[in-house]
């Protein structure tokens, strides 16, 4: 993920090697690699990485923390936060350059979108933000291209009209 970052940098193209062409990951993490490691001299590179990876890794926290609170409760959020911010996996992999650190976060986002949007009969602006982070999703890992159906599963669960629904779709 590192190379293809700093070639993303350096040559302005996604390339695993310079000169060869390769689509073995999306380009969704690399691309976020780059913005971080664009900041940081080019020595530093790997520690701005790993530190953009434990700040993905802390957002992450804090959004399930909010999701967990908004749906059941403030007893709820604490806990889901305090698990996730102690299970083992996501602590040591918070300085491993892996594209689940901004996997997790744009999910989260996502569920908080269909989360604050269960109840409001218009929600244009949540659909944008569910749009943009299942786009996003999607350029970290393809299955992220499935999850815009939770939109659609969320229409159909509340039975809202298909009219609006068809606009909301169009957003997302």
């Amino acid at each position: 993920y590192l190379e293809r970052a700093a070639n993303i940098l350096r040559h302005g193209r996604y390339e695993a090697l310079p000169g060869l062409l390769d689509a073995t990951y999306p380009p969704g993490y690399p691309l976020a690699l780059a913005a971080v490691t664009a900041v940081a001299p080019a020595a530093d590179a790997l520690l701005a990485a790993k530190l953009g990876s434990c700040g993905l890794a802390f957002a992450a926290i804090l959004l399930i923390g909010h999701l967990g609170r908004r749906l059941l409760g403030p007893t709820t959020g604490l806990l889901a936060a305090g698990i996730l911010a102690l299970y083992p996996r996501h602590v040591l992999q918070a300085v491993v350059l892996v594209s689940e650190h901004l996997f997790l976060p744009l999910l989260l986002l996502l569920l908080m979108a269909l989360a604050i949007a269960w109840d409001r009969p218009k929600a244009w602006r949540l659909a944008a933000l569910a749009g943009a982070a299942t786009g996003a999703l999607a350029l970290v890992r393809p299955i992220g291209y499935l999850l815009g159906l939770l939109w659609i599963g969320r229409a159909l669960a509340r039975r809202r009209q298909w009219r609006l629904v068809l606009a909301e779709l169009v957003a997302v």
